[in-house]
């Protein structure tokens, strides 16, 4: 099969895994388009976990039931198991029944890198493979983060068939999704690594700052950090510094996974030895 066949209806949508961003993203399908079968895989999985992906509208099956069933299957998981989860689909594509495959989905924080090799190990299957990046937190009632999606131009169509479906056809029907036309396979990775170290490296650089005054000389009272902490930030870094928990359990564990790929993605030599020191800093913490 190539780019130039037809694609089955999308009837069944996999989430691996419903972590905060995949399951609120399941959550929000299951809500806007009920009529989509959602799936996942939990088998080692603990209860919480379970529940979770249950209340998401996700329904708990075997791998190789869900590539079975599955039209598009939808990669969401800590970056540093992204690769090993295509391996782990293809070993399960005997048990497909259907000669038409699945649409492969990798939206994780990856470099471009990191994506054509994936891509080459799909290629020999013709799985179409879209590339994407999630910008933003998990979604909720009120928010919807926004996923945005680029492919080699051979599934192009494919991609536009994914979205149609995806994002229920209008704002508020779906997922918020755009495509990058034109971008090519790599772009939507791309895109995730600098949005990413911009954002993750700035709630990091401001984490630090707080954490110097929690951390600095006795003479530093609380009452001065109190009084001169957040109203001397300055505006654009208020959000950052008033979330310091938050950001501290969650964004910099972010940015120790981000760091990494990072590296493969800035190849020129500045950026290297300040993502690694970026990721192996932020892992101290």
């Amino acid at each position: 099969m190539d780019g130039k066949h037809s694609m089955t209806p999308i009837r069944t949508i996999a989430f691996l895994y419903p972590g905060a961003m995949g399951a609120s993203l399941a959550r929000t399908l299951h809500i806007r388009q009920p009529r989509l079968t959602l799936l996942t895989s939990l088998s080692t999985r603990s209860q919480a976990t379970l529940d979770r992906a249950s209340s998401s509208g996700l329904h708990n099956v075997p791998l190789p039931e869900l590539v079975d069933r599955s039209d598009v299957i939808i990669s969401i998981l800590p970056p540093s198991a992204a690769f090993t989860l295509v391996q782990e689909v293809i070993t399960a594509l005997p048990h497909r029944k259907s000669l038409i495959p699945s649409v492969y989905i990798d939206a994780n924080a990856i470099s471009p890198t990191t994506v054509t090799q994936m891509s080459a190990l799909l290629q020999p299957h013709k799985i179409p493979f879209i590339d994407g990046g999630v910008l933003g937190l998990p979604a909720t009632d009120m928010w919807d983060p926004k996923i945005y999606l680029s492919s080699a131009q051979q599934w192009e169509r494919h991609m536009q068939e994914v979205v149609q479906v995806l994002g229920g056809g209008g704002e508020g029907k779906g997922l918020k999704i755009e495509v990058l036309e034109g971008a090519g396979e790599g772009a939507g990775s791309a895109l995730k690594m600098c949005y990413g170290g911009i954002n993750k490296g700035f709630n990091g650089l401001a984490a630090l700052i707080v954490m110097g005054e929690w951390c600095g000389p006795p003479r530093i009272s609380q009452s001065k950090i109190q009084a001169n902490g957040v109203s001397s930030i300055p505006p654009y870094m208020s959000v950052s510094a008033t979330s310091c928990p938050y950001t501290t359990r969650v964004q910099l564990l972010t940015l120790i996974h981000l760091g990494r790929p990072m590296l493969s993605f800035a190849n020129s030599p500045y950026p290297r030895p300040v993502n690694w020191t970026a990721s192996h800093v932020h892992s101290r913490i």
